[in-house]
């Protein structure tokens, strides 16, 4: 998939990259690693990236690695297990370290999902057919593809953007909250851009993970993540924001339209990748866009979904009024 976005630009089709929290997962993961665990902030992100960053290990060990003596300065599976889990200490102190910063249900969720991730993420390993000791070796061939100047894979995160505008349309991957509809009301999209690869170049890794520039490709509107009220729906829409595009939930019968917290969302994922259609039962690749223009409104085409769902221009209008 990314040597065929990379084909693209250099095609120089019109293409935009919008950060998405898997992405950010693996980048925050893999400079966990890279800076050893430093505090208590940092040791959870390797796991963190739980089950999904297991079918790229394999696909980067089974390219890069199988066949070579990868094994030489992998140290053994005992000690490749304390550099990639946090250790018993960091579920004693997280919630100390994290308070005034996460919610309460923040934290308590945060805790609970790395004790199911640590116990889970080995297995899931396992039955991909990797030992810890091939995961971590993995792990520093994609350090060298994605963190290292001339890495493959190195122009991934630079290519990134946090949020676009089309007209009154803002589209990210997974939505706001006050604070962000603030900043894009008084700073515009090219200061939250700037934003998010500032932050991305001087990262402090906990610091950006629960901040309002990270809740924009993670949050679900859930209790534990940073709020989208009344207040932040008035500076986006005062910022002549009206309809949110949105991936991050995956559709498994097309795209959708709904309203979250009086904000007009196009639910426009589909289930894409074969590991999670596999997970989720459905057959064949997944194939499907979102088209918008203003003379034929939106229209909704996926593999799963009998029909192209089309909203015209004035239906939207409606929706909006």
């Amino acid at each position: 998939m990314l040597r065929s976005i990379k084909h693209l630009y250099k095609l120089n089709a019109r293409v935009t990259l919008l950060a998405g929290n898997h992405d950010l997962r693996l980048l925050m993961g893999l400079l966990a690693l890279k800076r050893k665990k430093q505090n208590i902030g940092n040791q959870h992100f390797f796991v963190r990236m739980g089950k999904k960053v297991v079918p790229l290990f394999k696909e980067v060990f089974d390219q890069y690695l199988d066949g070579s003596k990868w094994d030489k300065k992998i140290p053994d599976e005992d000690t490749c297990r304390k550099a990639l889990f946090p250790d018993d200490k960091w579920f004693k102190e997280f919630p100390y370290h994290a308070a005034g910063i996460l919610t309460a249900e923040g934290i308590e969720r945060e805790v609970h999902k790395m004790h199911s991730k640590t116990k889970s993420f080995e297995k899931h390993c396992e039955a991909a057919g990797l030992t810890l000791r091939h995961v971590y070796a993995a792990s520093l061939q994609c350090e060298k593809l994605f963190l290292h100047k001339k890495g493959e894979f190195h122009w991934f995160f630079k290519k990134m953007k946090l949020v676009e505008r089309r007209g009154s349309f803002l589209f990210l991957h997974a939505g706001l909250d006050d604070a962000m509809g603030e900043l894009l009301l008084k700073n515009g999209i090219s200061y939250a851009n700037k934003a998010f690869h500032r932050n991305l170049k001087h990262m402090d890794l906990f610091g950006f993970y629960y901040s309002s520039i990270a809740n924009t490709f993670r949050t679900k509107y859930r209790d534990a993540d940073l709020p989208l009220t009344e207040r932040g729906v008035n500076a986006v829409h005062k910022a002549g924001i009206h309809f949110v595009v949105q991936g991050h939930v995956n559709r498994q019968h097309g795209q959708r339209i709904t309203v979250k917290k009086g904000l007009i969302h196009i639910e426009a994922d589909i289930t894409l990748d074969e590991h999670s259609r596999q997970q989720e039962g459905l057959d064949g690749f997944g194939i499907g866009a979102t088209l918008i223009s203003k003379k034929q409104g939106v229209i909704g085409l996926s593999c799963d979904y009998p029909t192209a769902k089309i909203m015209r221009p004035d239906e939207l209008k409606k929706i909006y009024e």
